[in-house]
């Protein structure tokens, strides 16, 4: 049979369009294997003892878990001993490896919290379960954990004269002066940065900070967008999560959420000195971020988040004024479906 000419053009068209989706599939499904192999790897998920970073994250998630349920409303004087029983044990595989620090000294200020708690409460001291465990913890030292008791009237006095101006001018900034960010600012703005919310209090990010002209753009050759303004970026922050600061396959995405969370309060923090930033995206393939290791020296844990160029403002500069989304296609008032409700699930 001899194909006519459209036939023919139809028949090459579907066929390069199953090749782009095989080539698609493909790619897609290599870095999800990377990504898969890398979080088996370095998570806490088959060994949380598996390094120091998988520990201390596995003794933050319990030692916090205790700081959360004394910041509830109960009068239960004694509660999660079992939770006490895994600190213990993480506590005492970590002092035999790396000692007493200041992680140690955190959780020596949680049972000095805790247990002065349960005492107010009523509880006689020594019917406290694990009691002998945490003393022991306690005479390394302690260190500021546990609680602290806010006020409305402060929180109002902080936030007093922020307003959405504040937010609003905060625009990406690709045109900088040409003075240098001092360390001081980029101190100032990893600080505020460190306050962001994190799973479980586990903040483990990272910021590398670049300020020679040949390391900038080094790295920036690698990330790739920023055509027509990179050679004018003064100073640039890559940010990290540590993939060993999560476990099992319900975290498998924590580190960019947290790591997202992480990268607008530095942002914001730079925005709170007047200084003016552009977020660079790391949507990478894992050769690309190869290539990026082998310029920029990076545990093998950290996954890089996204970039964030910075330094002074101009006193005058354009930026990107496109319309944004309205409140209304975004705030959704929402209720639950009715329990008998059928749902079809894919």
């Amino acid at each position: 049979m001899t194909l006519t000419p459209a036939p023919l053009a139809t028949a090459y068209r579907t066929a390069r369009r199953t090749v782009k989706r095989v080539r698609a599939a493909v790619t897609v499904g290599g870095a999800f294997r990377d990504d898969y192999r890398r979080y088996v790897r370095e998570s806490g998920t088959i060994d949380p003892a598996a390094s120091r970073t998988t520990l201390r994250a596995a003794i933050t998630e319990r030692y916090h878990g205790l700081e959360k349920g004394m910041s509830l409303r109960s009068d239960r004087a004694v509660f999660g001993t079992d939770r006490i029983a895994e600190l213990l044990a993480l506590l005492d595989a970590y002092r035999e490896r790396f000692g007493t620090d200041d992680l140690v000294r955190t959780c020596a200020g949680v049972f000095e919290a805790y247990l002065a708690r349960a005492v107010g409460l009523g509880a006689a001291l020594d019917e406290i379960p694990l009691l002998d465990g945490m003393r022991a913890v306690i005479a390394g030292g302690t260190g500021q954990a546990g609680l602290r008791h806010v006020t409305k009237a402060d929180v109002l006095d902080a936030v007093d004269g922020v307003d959405l101006g504040f937010f609003a001018t905060r625009a990406s900034v690709r045109q900088f002066a040409g003075a240098p960010v001092t360390a001081d600012q980029i101190r100032a703005a990893v600080e505020i940065a460190a306050t962001s919310p994190a799973v479980c209090n586990r903040r483990f990010n990272r910021v590398h900070v670049l300020t020679e002209r040949h390391d900038i753009d080094a790295v920036l050759a690698v990330q790739g967008g920023t055509r027509g303004f990179g050679d004018q970026i003064p100073a640039l922050a890559v940010i990290t999560s540590s993939l060993a600061a999560y476990w099992n396959a319900t975290q498998r995405n924590q580190g960019w959420v947290d790591g997202g969370l992480f990268a607008m309060s530095f942002v914001y923090g730079l925005h709170s000195q007047g200084l003016g930033s552009v977020l660079l995206n790391w949507s990478k393939t894992p050769a690309d971020d190869r290539r990026l290791r082998a310029v920029l020296p990076l545990g093998d844990d950290e996954t890089v988040i996204c970039m964030a160029g910075f330094g002074h403002l101009r006193d005058r500069f354009p930026v990107a004024y496109s319309a944004r989304p309205a409140v209304e296609d975004i705030l959704v008032p929402a209720t639950t479906r009715p329990r008998d409700e059928p749902v079809e699930v894919t």
